[in-house]
């Protein structure tokens, strides 16, 4: 452990940015500012407890075979780092790469930090400057990257026997030329698969191994929205730990954080949403949330095979007020099944909306009707 506190381990670090293949060159071209700003950032003087996991990895047995975790106050892991050391080449002069990878404490890709003042070098040994950096931090960034589906001799063009370029015969395919850090193609090929590889399935078994009541619940109370998408993602795969959290995990419906919110509407699904008590629940909810999240409620309703009937009644309460749209209404009718007709509150609705001025409100009212009697 001495060498991972060493003073000397650190050149540079880059911080997780998240992005998707296709949002990739504009990232890139705009250049976060946060990028930039947290590029000397030192993982290791972050706050916490080491704890060493050992790792026998047999398709890699020049990097460490450990797994570093910094766990906070809470035992909630902070961030995963494995020390890697990978020969970057094919053919022709080979290169090693020296440096932490690290994940963050969901097992996600996080940053990189250079070992013991050793830069990445590419072409002629021609060291990475800082956008390179950023650019390969970009790439490391994106789980569905170019290179997850690339064999590593679709990268270059057919080689000249005399050029030796990024440690391979024959210069960076064109394909691939802007996406990559120029002449270190296989340098992000390589890295990119090991960040996606063996080390991050353990962390991921060993997060999974975790999943408990009180493990997800200290997750839910972490600022991060990152360990409650995940702590949701595990939940759902879990039928005897959703009754425990289905009120909390419906309170993020409310979250400012888009992709926390729509990770929450996601898992009012399937099985769970066959819950009465969820249906009403998520029905009850229609004043506080956007249009479209109230649209995937009613498509999701429409995949049941039984609603609730106060639900029902709820949402067509909803359309005499105008708080929902006709085309909304066409698909609450499909979420209405025969058991549900049978309510003479819905009936009685249901009539009196097919004498509305819209025809095709009054049309498919009046389908919906003929289809009860």
């Amino acid at each position: 452990m001495s060498e991972i506190t060493s003073n000397n381990m650190i050149i540079k670090t880059i911080n997780t940015i998240s992005l998707s293949g296709l949002l990739f060159t504009l990232l890139f071209l705009a250049t976060p500012a946060s990028i930039a700003e947290d590029i000397n950032k030192d993982f290791f003087q972050m706050q916490g407890k080491q704890i060493t996991h050992s790792f026998i990895d047999k398709q890699d047995s020049l990097s460490a075979q450990e797994i570093v975790e910094l766990s906070n106050e809470n035992g909630v892991p902070v961030w995963f780092g494995r020390k890697v050391r990978k020969v970057v080449c094919l053919t022709g002069e080979c290169q090693i790469a020296n440096l932490w990878l690290f994940w963050n404490g969901v097992g996600d890709y996080l940053g990189f930090q250079l070992y013991n003042n050793e830069p990445l070098t590419k072409t002629d040994h021609k060291e990475f400057n800082s956008e390179d950096y950023k650019k390969l931090h970009l790439i490391l960034s994106d789980p569905n990257s170019i290179l997850k589906e690339t064999q590593h001799d679709e990268l270059i063009e057919k080689p000249n026997p005399k050029e030796l370029i990024d440690g391979i015969s024959g210069a960076t395919h064109l394909s691939y030329k802007e996406y990559l850090v120029e002449n270190a193609a296989y340098t992000c090929y390589t890295l990119w698969h090991t960040v996606y590889g063996n080390t991050m399935d353990n962390i991921h078994s060993m997060l999974e191994q975790r999943t408990n009541s009180a493990y997800l619940q200290s997750l839910f109370n972490q600022e991060n929205y990152e360990y409650k998408i995940w702590a949701i993602k595990q939940i759902a795969k879990n039928p005897a730990l959703q009754n425990k959290f289905n009120d909390k995990i419906m309170s993020f419906l409310l979250s400012d954080v888009e992709l926390l919110s729509q990770q929450a509407l996601n898992y009012f699904t399937g099985d769970i949403l066959s819950d009465y008590d969820i249906q009403l629940g998520l029905v009850n909810m229609f004043d506080k949330l956007s249009y479209s999240k109230k649209f995937q409620i009613i498509l999701n309703l429409t995949q049941q095979k039984k609603t609730n009937d106060q639900a029902i009644i709820q949402l067509l309460h909803f359309f005499e007020n105008q708080q929902i749209n006709a085309y909304s209404l066409s698909f609450i009718y499909n979420s209405i099944h025969a058991e549900n007709l049978k309510n003479p509150t819905i009936y009685k609705k249901i009539k009196k909306i097919s004498n509305h001025e819209n025809n095709y409100v009054k049309e498919i009212s009046q389908k919906l009707l003929e289809r009860s009697n």
